[in-house]
């Protein structure tokens, strides 16, 4: 299995567009804390995450296992207490002014027990966070995973607005 990606390799990735970084760079300059990209292929997604770290100079950070690291050691049903404490911890051993996120997916599990939004907005209160969604945005409102499923979460555009969070999408449209 190849770990790099060449710069020109992703550039020819169909979904990927440099727009996407000069949006989130505009973002940022506008003071914005939370960042969310959405794109439609979640397997490429991760390879764009890598070149938008590298663009904005932030480290990246694979979420589900660092936050999986951490949560094995503590006992199942002290675990939703203790995730907003270690995302946080680990967003900030980064040592950087802003993060990117990338494979978040952990944060819907059930037994977590948690708002993956709330918790996101709490944690860019400190240190910005640039991550890439999971799930869909459509009409300005996101979603991760289909009503009825276990994981389900659907966003508003008001609370996005609430929690000061900037939707990015690959497409030319953008939400505040």
């Amino acid at each position: 299995m190849r770990l790099s990606i060449e710069l020109t390799e992703l550039m020819e990735l169909p979904h990927f567009d440099t727009g996407i970084e000069l949006k989130v760079q505009s973002a940022l300059l506008a003071g914005r804390q939370l960042i969310v990209v959405v794109l439609p292929d979640r397997d490429k997604s991760r390879a764009a995450s890598g070149y938008l770290a590298q663009a904005l100079e932030y480290p990246l950070v694979r979420l589900g296992l660092a936050l999986s690291r951490r949560l094995i050691e503590v006992l199942p049903r002290r675990r939703p207490a203790e995730v907003l404490v270690a995302v946080r911890q680990i967003v900030e051993a980064q040592k950087s002014g802003g993060v990117v996120l990338d494979t978040i997916e952990v944060l819907f599990d059930q037994q977590l027990r948690q708002d993956p939004l709330g918790l996101l907005a709490n944690v860019a209160r400190n240190t910005r966070l640039v991550v890439m969604w999971p799930g869909a945005a459509d009409g300005g409102n996101l979603s991760y995973a289909q009503p009825g499923h276990v994981e389900y979460r659907h966003y508003a555009q008001a609370e996005l607005r609430h929690n000061g969070v900037e939707v990015i999408l690959k497409e030319d449209r953008q939400y505040q």
